[in-house]
């Protein structure tokens, strides 16, 4: 990096302290996608994040030499809170790889269920009693899908074991509400839903079926709207609606 970009020293005390809140966002973000994925996309997370603490590292170093030193100092502690929440997520992110890869080849396997199909040498699904096995297939989802959605406790260690494929829908947007406005304006509210169905891969059936919802979008605002007609959506399904569905109507 050209030495004159640090001239200013001050300016660059400054810089360190918003890379620093941005780097601590980043902490989080590429935790959570580092643990998640896989090769090469794991080592792509991992290569930003250090790029990201290198550069705010330089600025802090470079900054403790100017008037805004305490900045500098604020930032440094900023990194190294950062790299205390990415660290732990990206350790259990390697150290996950060889599960997440089988599941990502059950999940490939068992595709087809979702479409009505039947996959020989699958468990028979039976209520109660043993736990059970299963994963979770969705559309526009970076694999494996199943630790988006359901809990590491039903995860299987091959394809054997799965007794339940949970089909996963794509958003569907539901009217809530049309607010109109004086000036002709209207905001349209949208609660995101997705279809769910549990099948059993190896009869093709459908053991349960049902809907998860998103929460609702925010009130309408009051008064005049001069933005023009615009739409406001909910928050998409996620793991907790999927979690309640699956306790208190697959396995209740």
């Amino acid at each position: 990096m050209p030495l004159q970009f640090f001239s200013n020293r001050a300016r660059t005390a400054r810089r360190a302290g918003w890379y620093s809140l941005f780097l601590l966002l980043a902490g989080f973000l590429c935790g959570g996608i580092a643990s998640a994925t896989v090769p090469p996309t794991i080592h792509v997370v991992l290569v930003i994040f250090c790029l990201l603490a290198l550069v705010t590292l330089a600025h802090a170093i470079v900054g403790l030499w100017s008037p805004r030193w305490k900045i500098s100092i604020a930032s440094l502690v900023g990194v190294i809170l950062a790299l205390a929440i990415f660290i732990p997520f990206t350790i259990e992110g390697y150290r996950t790889i060889p599960q997440k890869n089988a599941l990502i080849r059950i999940e490939k396997a068992l595709e087809p269920v979702c479409s009505g199909g039947m996959i020989p040498g699958t468990a028979a699904y039976s209520a109660g009693g043993k736990p059970v096995h299963m994963v979770a297939i969705a559309d526009n989802s970076l694999p494996p899908i199943s630790p988006i959605w359901i809990d590491e406790q039903y995860y299987p260690e091959k394809l054997e074991e799965v007794e339940i494929v949970l089909c996963i829908g794509p958003k569907v947007p539901v009217h809530v509400e049309t607010c109109s406005y004086t000036d002709g304006s209207s905001m349209v509210r949208y609660q995101i839903t997705r279809s769910i169905e549990a099948r059993s891969p190896l009869a093709g059936e459908i053991i349960a079926a049902g809907t998860l919802y998103g929460d609702t979008p925010k009130e309408c605002p009051s008064g005049k709207n001069a933005g023009g007609d615009r739409e406001m959506n909910g928050s998409d399904p996620s793991y907790d609606e999927l979690k309640v569905w699956i306790e208190t109507v697959l396995l209740p």
